[in-house]
């Protein structure tokens, strides 16, 4: 009865890609394809044929490079699955030059949004928002969600004894009768809706905030360590690790995967100061960072 959410990121570095790499009860999809992630999804097995669906955030090429070779390559190895590209509209004569010249074109659906769009994909409702990173064109961060599901209270359902087969009916939302008494779906289990939300490049900015609101996962760049690259993140479009944690807390979000980071820091530098700027106070989102796979139960 447990869902599983993985998030697996296939590089942390900015410029050498931070691609992450989706698997969501089993639907793949891919937040950015920078350079390299072809090979390693081949090369480590992680389905490429399997993935339905990838969201561009923008086109500087350490966030699309290998869209290119990741589309020839499931054609040359004779994958048939239609996959939907998804950019900034403004963008869109770009990612479909993308697709044609992977000799793949008729495999691939190039989906241009807008913020605030939203559309259903492989199952998923993904919303795209406008974050602010480059002033000469529209970057994207996306929030994908699931349908409302029914999280039983299995404790519960145990203490009253109540057989297996009648936990999927209340799951589904349905009241049903055991030994003479009514069993509702509100008393024996609760609403969840899991949803992530990517940040793509971005400074601090309210959109991303609220986007992020009670997300499961929050995907986020944290490129620069602390205030002494305060100037530097901003000239060049960019967080520091305390911005992308504020946004985190702000929007009361479960987990955080702090991605993105610059050749300046290591990954434990980065963790460091992550909890440096954490309140010491319980029922916090749990941190990530580096390339560990993000589980979520």
């Amino acid at each position: 009865m447990h869902d599983l959410l993985k998030a697996i990121p296939l590089s942390d570095k900015a410029v050498l890609s931070t691609s992450i790499l989706i698997d969501w009860d089993g639907v793949k999809f891919l937040l950015d394809a920078g350079p390299g992630v072809t090979t390693e999804i081949y090369d480590r097995k992680l389905g490429l044929a399997q993935i339905q669906l990838v969201l561009i955030s923008h086109s500087h090429i350490d966030h699309f490079w290998d869209l290119v070779p990741l589309l020839w390559l499931r054609r040359m190895l004779g994958h048939k699955r239609r996959i939907n590209i998804v950019c900034p509209r403004n963008e869109l004569q770009l990612f479909e030059w993308c697709a044609k010249v992977s000799q793949a074109g008729d495999l691939a659906n190039v989906i241009g949004m807008e913020p605030r769009q939203k559309l259903e994909l492989a199952g998923l409702e993904v919303e795209a928002f406008q974050v602010n990173h480059a002033k000469d064109q529209l970057c994207l961060g996306y929030a994908i969600s699931e349908k409302t599901k029914r999280k039983l209270l299995i404790e519960k359902l145990n203490e009253k004894g109540v057989p297996t087969d009648l936990w999927r009916k209340i799951a589904r939302g349905e009241t049903v009768d055991y030994k003479g008494e009514t069993l509702t779906p509100a008393d024996y289990s609760y609403p969840k809706r899991r949803k992530i939300v990517y940040s793509g490049d971005t400074e601090l900015c309210k959109e991303l905030t609220e986007a992020a609101k009670e997300a499961t996962l929050l995907i986020i760049e944290a490129t620069f360590l602390d205030e002494s690259y305060r100037d530097l993140a901003h000239e060049y479009g960019h967080m520091i690790v305390g911005d992308a944690v504020k946004i985190g807390l702000d929007a009361k979000v479960e987990n955080i995967l702090l991605t993105h980071r610059s050749l300046r820091h290591t990954s434990e530098e980065v963790l460091s100061e992550a909890k440096r700027m954490m309140p010491d106070v319980s029922g916090l989102p749990k941190l990530f960072v580096g390339m560990e796979p993000v589980v979520i139960h």
